[in-house]
């Protein structure tokens, strides 16, 4: 029988699909055992979560800047997954609606 550590270090990618819950999946692994095996992750970053500005550059959306926050809590960076470039906040243009950490 494996035991749970065995497993765990085994899980190496992780997809969340939960329609804008992905903040609440991240947040509930902080502190946790999975973390410390540093298993990627493919989250959607929705498109509600930006704003246009007068300018016409994309600002922060409030649910934008909590799901940085929440990756910048569990000591994750989010990638754009197409060019693997980081994203170093959600402001700004990204052609992206999904992020890799």
């Amino acid at each position: 029988e494996e035991s749970r550590a065995s497993i765990l270090r085994n899980v190496k990618f992780i997809k969340t699909d939960i329609e804008k819950h992905d903040v609440s999946i991240l947040r509930s692994l902080k502190g946790g055992e999975l973390l410390q095996y540093r298993p990627v992750f493919f989250v959607e970053w929705h498109d509600s979560f930006r704003i246009k500005s007068k300018q016409g550059d994309s600002i922060c959306h409030p649910n934008a800047k909590d799901l940085f926050n929440a990756i910048e809590e569990i000591g994750y960076v989010p990638f754009d997954p197409f060019n693997l470039k980081p994203i170093p906040s959600c402001e700004g243009r990204y052609k992206t609606s999904d992020l890799l950490l």
